[in-house]
């Protein structure tokens, strides 16, 4: 019988060794924590966001994947795609419900998916995990691959690469699986925190503090857009979080790396154009125009948000609605509707869900093996492609982990 390695098991790597035993392979799995699939349960806010909807429309999945390997997205996943993929948890006993195009276990709870797919592991008599086991280097000899262990020496017909990246360090993916592939030789991009808060160099962060709204967000370079989200943005005592800025924080960790200085752009008011803002603000003014300014938006803007639109336009917070000009009220919309913050730094891995840069896309083949190292691939998030917020990178690593895991047990020898 054909004889898997994987390394890491987490949401991929135990993916690819259900997929790998499937294909009449014994597996074993190396795991350097005391537990397998740590990572799962933080998911999703605890409740594990498993995909999205919308992975249904092709020109969606192209937008939601960044990095080199973004291209291997769409033949990883028509080989596991959504219906595949929901068959395979109804299978493992969970069944999902949606949310919008977002994707959960029914019960909401993620750690009834890492329980499951655990069971299903345990339960297999092909499948061996063996924890407490980092694995220090792996090579090719003669047409078999030595992995060494903190614990042993061990030969395998087939090496699946699936140890993750450094995003959530405290739950063991510290970058040993990028290290790994760099020991081989393979070519590995830059890593950076994705999805995760960014710090702003701006006064007003704890005066905000807490504050959630809707807002267009852009990245800027210059007066060039690279990524832009709408959706829910949270200040922070020194910064800005919500799931529009984990959409677009991979651009500014990015340029961030590259010593580069990025803005962050927000319309708070994205449902109006700037006509629409100007009448509404305007229509207010004089609806309440005995009030004093500070007063008068309260009914329009959040109380927090007011101090610091009127210090930002020289508006006097005593001044009388009524005596507010056109051109003020101008700068006020102009203010709303493009307010430029400079970032300043982010979240570090700690506080990221995933983790752009990895094994180079051109490294890697269409059936995530190694075009250099035969009977090397590579699943989840060591390779350099990372998702949208909603349930993106959920998908990749089942797909990729499915794919890994049968076709090294296609493989001949």
């Amino acid at each position: 019988m054909k004889r898997i390695a994987v390394i890491g098991g987490g949401a991929s790597g135990l993916v690819a060794a259900i997929a790998a035993a499937e294909g009449g392979c014994s597996v074993t799995v190396f795991e350097k924590a005391d537990r397998v699939g740590r990572k799962i349960p933080a998911t999703g806010n605890g409740r594990c966001n498993l995909s999205n909807l919308s992975l249904k429309c092709d020109p969606i999945m192209d937008e939601a994947y960044h990095g080199s390997a973004r291209g291997l997205f769409l033949p990883v996943f028509s080989g596991f795609d959504l219906d595949r993929t929901l068959d395979f948890f109804q299978s493992i006993g969970i069944p999902v419900r949606a949310e919008g195009d977002r994707l959960y276990p029914y019960n909401l709870q993620a750690a009834s998916v890492i329980d499951a797919l655990r069971d299903r592991v345990e339960r297999d008599p092909r499948i061996e995990v063996r924890l407490d086991q980092e694995v220090l280097a792996m090579k090719r000899s003669g047409s078999r691959w030595q992995i060494q262990t903190s614990a042993e020496k061990s030969s395998f017909d087939a090496v699946i690469l699936a140890a993750g990246g450094k995003a959530a360090p405290q739950l063991g993916t510290d970058g040993s699986g990028p290290a790994l592939a760099k020991k081989m030789g393979l070519h590995v991009t830059s890593l950076s925190p994705a999805l995760v808060k960014l710090q702003l160099d701006s006064p007003y962060c704890k005066r905000l503090s807490g504050l959630r709204m809707d807002a267009a967000v852009r990245v800027l370079d210059g007066e060039k857009c690279i990524r832009a989200c709408t959706d829910e943005i949270i200040f922070t005592d020194d910064g800005i979080s919500g799931s529009a800025i984990f959409m677009i924080s991979q651009a500014a960790t990015t340029f961030l790396a590259q010593n580069k200085q990025p803005l962050l752009e927000l319309d708070l008011f994205p449902e109006m154009e700037t006509e629409e803002l100007y009448a509404l603000i305007r229509g207010i003014l004089d609806h309440v125009s005995w009030k004093p300014i500070l007063d008068a938006l309260n009914g329009t803007l959040h109380k927090k948000l007011i101090p610091v639109l009127l210090k930002e336009t020289d508006i006097g917070k005593d001044q009388s609605a009524s005596s507010i000009k056109d051109g003020e009220i101008r700068t006020m919309v102009q203010f709303l509707k493009h307010w430029k913050l400079k970032v300043t730094g982010h979240g570090g891995f700690k506080n990221a869900q995933v983790t752009a840069g990895g094994i180079d896309g051109a490294e890697i083949g269409t059936d995530l093996q190694m075009k250099r190292f035969p009977g090397l691939y590579a699943a989840g998030e060591v390779i350099d492609i990372d998702g949208d917020c909603g349930g993106f990178n959920l998908q990749w690593a089942w797909s990729s982990g499915y794919t890994a895991g049968r076709n090294a047990a296609k493989q001949k020898g």
